[in-house]
């Protein structure tokens, strides 16, 4: 990662961060804060993608851990925990790789509509929060975790979403190296 590119992503999780704590939500600061820290770690170190990165012991591990999210109800210790164990791997395993051509063209031609999706879903979850405090209606003005924490208290729920998460992470941690 370039130092440009590290100190925007740095710079927009740190803001994240900041803002979850603010809003009194310190878990979920955590979260954006624990990702700078290894992101910085990284950054300055000589640290090199795990040599088992392309082996089956880091996708039983992602398996293993998206189970345990899927089985644990939210906002529990054991799913904070299944989820910050997530967070070395996405990270230390996608240091140094380096991907195929056959990758790099769509994900090219997409970047424009995955920084508009992003933008808009930021902007809607910061715009909604902040009109819901002040006019003291949050339930008028419904943040994302709002919308989604009934579907994610509800057994079957949870195993759709985290399918559906899954299937999406899976597909950005282990697309196609080049050899």
């Amino acid at each position: 990662m370039r130092n440009r590119e590290f100190l925007i992503w740095a710079l927009v999780f740190a803001i994240a961060g900041i803002f979850q704590v603010y809003r009194g939500a310190p878990l979920d600061g955590s979260f954006f804060l624990i990702a700078v820290a290894i992101m910085s770690l990284i950054h300055v170190s000589d640290v090199q993608a795990f040599p088992i990165a392309r082996g089956y012991f880091i996708k039983l591990y992602f398996l293993g851990d998206v189970i345990a999210l899927a089985c644990f109800k939210i906002h529990t210790k054991p799913s904070l925990i299944a989820i910050l164990l997530l967070l070395p791997l996405i990270l230390f395993a996608m240091r140094g790789r380096g991907l195929s051509a056959a990758v790099v063209a769509p994900l090219t031609r997409s970047i424009g509509v995955w920084v508009a999706l992003a933008v808009t879903v930021a902007f809607y979850e910061m715009l909604s929060y902040i009109v819901g405090d002040v006019t003291n209606r949050p339930y008028h003005y419904p943040t994302i975790s709002m919308l989604v924490d009934p579907m994610l208290h509800n057994v079957g729920g949870r195993i759709f979403f985290v399918a559906c998460w899954t299937l999406i992470g899976y597909k950005f941690i282990f697309q196609k190296q080049v050899h």
